[in-house]
């Protein structure tokens, strides 16, 4: 009775009001709605594409799996809320957990509750926000689970299926996110290629089983070569230039060597709720603990746990090589992905040092009961004041308000956005209203709506001025929001 009762209030703490919050504040609308979302969300919209959102390198796309997705969501409703619910936070809270429950046939439950609160609690963002990187991690979860459950010693049917399937979730990660996709595809390979040397007597085996899975990978990148096909093969001529010239495609700086390992170091800190030299300090203790019981306890691992520490191990290893070298440069997103990997080794810590999942314990709860604390004041303040922060509630607000102030006289709306689309009120004022955010020439409106957010004096006038030219036009109205997002009616006298 009494282990029933604490599993009951285990499933609650853990897993239902994780759940309940996250929910809460997709449905109250918190979540940014802007320039990525909305257009990947208008993308989705439309035909069926054989690619998807651009990547940092011109030229690149990612590939489609993500429009696809959210085009699934769509068919059900075109508020973003549904979509985002349906498209981050099931598959998070669902199928992480299934994959976590499958690998307590090789780790301790303890250790793998430790693992999901330290994600759910620290990365909980990924579960709410709609962005095509925010999929990878769940993928790679995936992607090393069957690794671990692949029974490399017997050559069978099944065995050679969840090779293909392998190699097929590899290909998935690296078509939701390129830069860690990368180094998983890179690290994948050299794990089997590892393979083919440390079996040296089985080498014709662990050949056919790299095959198979780069094949996995092939297939998982059929629309990208449908759509080369079609298009004159302009991408793979890219990515050869990339590889090949000694020119970099992409004219920004991005981060240091040793700002990459810095991000690691917080990376590896908002697991445990901290920052700065704190979180150093944290990653410097995570790694030596790993490292340490590698030494002392490798010849007592389990073949499931070689494979699985083998694998996870090869991609970090691969993925901060690659980072850490390559020309092109290294921005604070292309660490998702290395969370999950974060996790993964503390699982691992955790499963194999009685002391060291003590304190895992304690931390696990702290960082628990903070992240409910905080959240449940988020949602306080939220429902209190909505529009204290920039987000889909604040411009569906904004919409109506724009429409129930024109009380169906014809108008114009523009939005100011540093990057020059504002596709979240194209996408928005298409869902509500049913009618562009453009109409025509502002010239050939008597009311203009001008939508603009936080910014300096001087963009502001530069923006009124150059979509309602001050010789035509006249404020008539300013409303303020919280968020500090200003509206203004100008209308020809």
């Amino acid at each position: 009775m009494k282990k029933r009762l604490l599993l009951f209030f285990g499933l609650i703490l853990l897993y239902i009001l994780p759940l309940a919050f996250v929910s809460t504040q997709i449905f109250l609308g918190t979540f940014p709605f802007w320039y990525d979302n909305a257009r990947d969300l208008l993308q989705a919209s439309s035909k069926l594409t054989l690619i998807g959102p651009t990547t940092g390198v011109p030229g690149i796309f990612y590939g489609p799996y993500w429009i696809w997705l959210l085009s699934i969501a769509l068919t059900v409703s075109q508020d973003p809320r549904v979509v985002d619910f349906m498209v981050a936070t099931i598959p998070y809270f669902i199928f992480l957990p299934l994959i976590l429950l499958k690998l307590k046939k090789v780790f301790s439950p303890v250790a793998l509750l430790i693992g999901w609160t330290l994600f759910i609690t620290g990365f909980s963002r990924y579960t709410m926000q709609l962005w095509n990187p925010y999929p990878a991690p769940l993928l790679f979860a995936a992607l090393v689970m069957i690794i671990t459950f692949t029974d490399f010693k017997k050559a069978t049917k099944k065995t050679y299926l969840q090779i293909l399937l392998a190699g097929f979730m590899a290909g998935l990660v690296a078509n939701f996110h390129l830069s860690f996709g990368t180094g998983v595809l890179t690290g994948s390979c050299l794990f089997f290629t590892l393979q083919i040397i440390f079996h040296r007597s089985l080498w014709k085996r662990y050949i056919l089983y790299t095959v198979i899975f780069i094949a996995g990978i092939i297939s998982a990148f059929a629309p990208f070569f449908l759509f080369e096909l079609k298009h004159g093969f302009n991408q793979i001529q890219t990515i050869i230039t990339v590889i090949t010239s000694r020119e970099v495609l992409v004219g920004q700086t991005g981060l240091t060597n040793p700002q990459i390992l810095n991000e690691l170091a917080q990376t590896a800190g908002k697991l445990f709720g901290v920052s700065g030299i704190v979180a150093i300090i944290v990653s410097i203790g995570l790694f030596t603990s790993l490292l340490f019981i590698l030494k002392q306890q490798s010849k007592s691992f389990t073949d499931p746990e070689k494979r699985f520490i083998g694998f996870v191990g090869t991609i970090f290893i691969t993925l901060f090589s690659i980072y850490l070298t390559a020309r092109y440069p290294a921005w604070s997103y292309h660490f998702i992905g290395t969370e999950m990997i974060l996790t993964f080794f503390i699982i691992f810590i955790a499963h194999r040092s009685i002391l060291l999942r003590r304190v895992l314990m304690v931390v696990a709860g702290i960082s628990l009961v903070f992240y409910l604390s905080n959240t449940a004041i988020s949602i306080q303040k939220i429902i209190k004041d909505p529009h204290i922060i920039t987000s889909m509630a604040t411009e569906q607000y904004i919409i109506t308000w724009i429409a129930q102030d024109a009380n169906r006289q014809d108008y114009d709306v523009y939005a100011y956005s540093p990057a020059i689309y504002s596709y979240e009120y194209d996408y928005l004022f298409n869902w509500m209203l049913k009618r562009p955010l453009h109409m025509s020439d502002t010239t050939s409106k008597k009311i203009v709506y001008l939508i603009i957010p936080n910014t300096t004096d001087d963009i502001r006038k530069d923006f009124i001025n150059y979509k309602t030219p001050n010789a035509d036009y006249q404020t008539t109205k300013v409303y303020s929001l919280p968020d500090k997002t200003t509206i203004l009616k100008r209308e020809k006298p």
